[in-house]
């Protein structure tokens, strides 16, 4: 339990972080807010080489925080809405997207992931999703409040992973596609994906708030 407990902690912590940069990204590069805003992001303490604060990160999961001791049933209502609002605007950045993929961005050899950064590279990526499935085996934790935990929670467990694996591998084909992967922003990829294509960039505000919508909910 305790461990659990500390693996959530490190992961809220993480995609906090994760969520600062992406407002960052849209007050700044989206909205048009000063560069100077981004100061409040990151507050360094002491030398540059010191230690750094998230003061938004660490208010967002504050906000969360209180959302979650209101209860499960407060904790559940709002869970179950921002998915739903997930799910839609993922289904749309994938079907947008798709509509400005190069096909060229997976098939010429120096843009292959693969040949160009070896299985190490894979393995890398997948540490990297670790973070996107951490929670789901909290569902197994709830079995004694389910009216029939032998049949329901494998259900459940079995289709969360089914649909999140098909969407995550949905948004990966299309923002690849979008743009090679080489050039990809080290942060807040999605939103310059679609920056980067003229006749995309409409679409990349939505793209913005939907990412902070489900970085917000992992939270």
């Amino acid at each position: 339990g305790w461990n659990l407990t500390l693996e959530y902690a490190f992961a809220a912590a993480a995609i906090a972080n994760a969520w600062s940069d992406g407002l960052k990204a849209l007050l700044v590069d989206v909205v048009g807010a000063p560069a100077t805003v981004s100061r409040a992001f990151k507050v360094t303490i002491g030398e540059e080489d010191g230690y750094s604060v998230f003061p938004v990160a660490a208010l967002l999961v504050l906000v969360v925080a209180a959302v979650v001791s209101r209860g499960v049933k407060m904790g559940a209502k709002l869970t179950n809405a921002v998915s739903l609002l997930n799910i839609l605007l993922i289904l749309m950045i994938v079907a947008v997207g798709a509509v400005f993929v190069d096909t060229k961005n997976w098939t010429e050899s120096e843009s292959v992931l693969v040949p160009a950064k070896g299985w190490s590279g894979v393995v890398e990526g997948g540490s990297h999703m670790f973070f996107a499935y951490i929670g789901y085996d909290t569902v197994s934790t709830l079995s004694t409040d389910a009216a029939d935990p032998a049949k329901s929670v494998p259900i459940a467990v079995f289709l969360t992973l089914a649909v999140a694996t098909s969407l995550y591998i949905g948004v990966v084909v299309v923002l690849t596609g979008m743009q090679r992967w080489d050039k990809l922003a080290a942060d807040s990829s999605l939103v310059r994906a679609f920056q980067s294509i003229e006749k995309a960039r409409w679409a990349a505000p939505i793209v913005s708030v939907g990412s902070l919508t489900t970085m917000a909910a992992t939270v």
